[in-house]
């Protein structure tokens, strides 16, 4: 069946009959999330598919965030020094409502410490009690010191301290001490004698100094036993105190025991002087702080964390470190959390493209999930060819439900190329991308009130907001089909209150969302408007007028990621004698696509079928698409790509007024295609540059494609006006009918006759 369409055929009616809201027309999204939030198995994470224009972030934040308020917030998470084992800071899980409480008691037990020893110290028990010590151990010096005298005047010397516990040995004769020169004048045997006593002397005085340095060694460490015994006299009270406080939590009573032990033997610290203490990551009063990495005390309910920016570091933590005198150090302190432990107890969603833009991201997050801990590593620890001394944390065991946001694309290929992502997302997340039209228009319209509302825009007219809903249905490519392209919406509606504002309009009316819309297309269409340029100039070679034999007007689509057009194809077949059959020249240049492969074999069995029962084919034919220099696929120019051989066979012309697009299967029945807009619209403005648009020009699309006509005003005037034709068919034939002017009948007994005639001659010459 033809049918010639009228403008009136094209006219988009919209009303407002029927709404929904969005929880009815995303049921099947909002009961999988649902299910997906609710089951707590650690594997039961959640992949949401979405288009990125649908722009569904913030609403599966605000659904999450109410789901979690109904759950309880979970702990406050510490870092604290290791002081068995420094490289080894220990994680501490502790109720939110006493972190606080926690960091102010360790705080404030580290003044307490400070004011006590500073009494200690200065306080006179302490040091009558040393003193008495020191004057012990001197008595005992000092008898030591006078038996060494003794032992010096019985043996002919004198000893003259110098310095503590070092001694010059000087000899005695005739009760005069001897000077070198006058040692150095005494006889050979005289000098032997003083020197055998000096030796019996030496031996003597080491023996004692011997005594002296044992002495003070134990009169330090008597000092500093006592000065430690009367320290942790004074300090345990407050730990004590702290350990009962906190008896049922086993790593902050084993800290605090760890750091009694530890003030106790470094105490010394203590008694600085503030302006003593080396600055920084030297600084060691920074051990005995407690570092909070994560705070939960303002949370109602569990937390949501929208991790934006989902690198390694930003996912797992980091140790940051400190530049001291040309090294990097680091100490509890420089623990800093990553989303997934502020997400810990709770939700964390994850844009999954951005996740795997970093190389190792998306690894780490699979790690977590598998081992449900986090660990704060180093990657150049992992990749480095050397063992360097850093921090190394604690694991935090994790427990959180990932939902990574993508679109069904990633979706299926992370499905098929990574096992472990089957393992461990198992709720998919499938929002719908349309509505009926009937149904969304109201609901469309609401959208469009509060994004106005939301940008305080200016007043859009009734007619201007169902304008932006025509659009959108061009986007879809289907009148019965309204998309939820929340972003094309916020691009239309802001553009068209620029051009308003600035032409002084106080409201906006279709015919500024009409210029909104063509502005942002010419934007994108430098590249059309210099194939159009091409064309026009006959360096594309296309004819538009008259009727030729084996060329037929294709027509194509050029796809970019914010703008596509149509563009003519000039279509050609040859054929002479032979058995080759159908040569596609693109496949054999590897220029030809899968399906437009196949789509060339389909037409070899529409000939055979159509053909074959009369008579053997006998054909070499080619076929290929002229000046295309960059790739065909598809199966859309079947129909066109058919008539063109057919057309060579039979010597019947072809209108080059008439463009053709259709798919075909091998019963000849005509099947739709896509691009239907832009390819209709892409022949009108190439038949426009040339000045042909003389009411007999048009294309041929498939009946199956009726509701995907729709066209822009221009192209719509042009058929109102008789200038510009649209046909639509169910069968080849009809194409053959339009195209050629000819029954399809008297059409195919030409081609009958030209094969009988090609298969007769074949046979002569092979009998030659």
């Amino acid at each position: 069946m033809i049918r010639k369409l009228n403008f009136s055929d094209l006219d988009i009616k919209l009303s407002i009959n029927e709404q929904r809201n969005l929880k009815n027309i995303q049921r099947r999204a909002y009961e999988s999330l649902e299910f997906g939030l609710s089951v707590k198995d650690s594997y039961y994470n959640i992949f949401i598919s979405a288009p990125n224009w649908l722009e569904i972030e913030e609403q599966v934040l605000k659904i999450v965030e109410e789901f979690a308020k109904n759950e309880e917030a979970p702990n406050d998470w510490f870092y604290v020094h290791n002081f068995k084992n420094p490289s080894n800071p220990i994680a501490i899980s502790l109720e939110s409502e006493k972190g606080d409480e926690f960091l102010s008691d360790i705080d404030k037990l580290i003044r307490n410490i400070k004011n006590v020893l500073k009494d200690l110290f200065e306080g006179e028990s302490l040091n009558k009690q040393k003193e008495e010590i020191v004057s012990q151990y001197n008595r005992k010096k000092e008898d030591l010191l006078n038996e060494l005298n003794k032992k010096a005047q019985e043996l002919g010397f004198i000893i003259q301290p110098v310095q503590p516990n070092v001694f010059n040995i000087i000899p005695i004769l005739a009760g005069e001490p001897l000077t070198p020169q006058k040692y150095n004048a005494l006889s050979d045997e005289m000098k032997a004698y003083i020197d055998s006593k000096r030796r019996q002397l030496e031996e003597f005085m080491t023996n004692t100094l011997r005594e002296v340095n044992k002495l003070d060694r134990e009169l330090r460490e008597k000092i500093e036993e006592v000065e430690r015994s009367a320290v942790k006299d004074a300090i345990k009270i407050y730990f004590l105190e702290l350990e009962q406080k906190y008896e049922n939590y086993e790593k902050i009573t084993n800290f605090l025991k760890d750091m009694e032990e530890d003030i106790s033997n470094n105490f010394q610290i203590f008694l600085m002087p503030e302006n003593q203490l080396p600055p920084g990551p030297l600084n060691p009063f920074r051990k005995y702080k407690v570092n909070r990495i994560v705070d939960n005390k303002k949370l109602q309910g569990a937390p949501v964390i929208y991790e934006r920016n989902p690198t390694y570091y930003n996912l797992i933590g980091r140790i940051e470190k400190e530049a001291f005198m040309g090294a990097f150090m680091s100490d509890v302190s420089n623990i800093i959390a990553g989303s997934l432990h502020l997400a810990n107890g709770g939700y964390i969603i994850i844009n999954a493209y951005e996740l795997l833009k970093d190389p190792f991201a998306y690894d780490v997050l699979k790690r977590v999930v598998k081992n449900s801990e986090i660990v704060i590593e180093d990657i150049g620890e992992r990749f480095s060819l050397f063992s360097t001394k850093s921090l190394r944390p604690e694991p935090i065991p994790f427990n959180a439900k990932i939902i990574l946001i993508g679109d069904s694309f990633l979706y299926y290929l992370l499905q098929l190329y990574d096992i472990d992502f089957r393992k461990y997302f198992n709720v998919l997340v499938d929002f719908e991308t349309e509505i009926e039209q009937n149904e969304g228009v109201g609901f469309i319209i609401d959208y469009i009130d509060s994004f106005i509302k939301e940008k305080n825009l200016l007043e859009f007219s009734q007619i201007a907001k169902l304008e932006v809903i025509k659009h959108l249905l061009r986007f879809s490519e289907d009148r019965k089909k309204l998309p939820l392209n929340t972003k094309l919406i916020k691009e239309i509606l802001i553009e068209a209150d620029y051009i308003a504002r600035k032409n002084n309009l106080k409201v906006v009316d279709e015919t500024i969302v009409k210029q909104a819309i063509k502005n942002k297309a010419f934007r994108h269409s430098r590249i059309e408007e210099k194939l159009r340029e091409l064309i026009k100039r006959g360096i594309l070679i296309f004819d538009f007028e008259g009727e030729k034999v084996g060329v037929v007007n294709g027509l194509s689509v050029i796809m970019m990621p914010e703008y596509s057009f149509g563009i003519p194809s000039r279509i050609t077949a040859s054929v002479g004698l032979g058995k080759a059959g159908i040569i596609d020249i693109e496949k054999e240049t590897g220029l030809g696509g899968k399906i437009h492969t196949k789509a060339v074999l389909i037409i070899g069995g529409y000939i055979i079928e159509k053909y074959g029962r009369e008579v053997p084919i006998s054909l070499h034919a080619r076929l290929t698409f002229e000046q295309n220099y960059s790739g065909v696929e598809g199966d859309s120019a079947s129909c066109a790509e058919l008539l063109a051989i057919l057309s060579a066979i039979s010597e019947v012309p072809i209108k080059q007024n008439i463009a053709i697009t259709g798919s075909l299967n091998q019963k000849g029945e005509v099947q739709p295609v896509g691009g239907i807009p832009e390819k209709i619209e892409g022949f009108y403005y190439s038949l426009k540059i040339m000045g042909l648009l003389d009411g007999k020009c048009g294309v041929i699309v498939p009946n199956r494609n009726m509701d995907n006509i729709i066209l822009n005003d221009e192209v719509l005037d042009a058929m109102k006006e008789g200038k510009f034709n649209i046909w639509v068919v169910d069968n080849f034939d009809d194409v053959i009918e339009i195209a050629t002017g000819l029954k399809s009948d008297e059409f195919h007994n030409r081609v009958l006759e030209k094969l009988k005639e090609f298969n007769k001659k074949l046979k002569d010459t092979n009998s030659d």
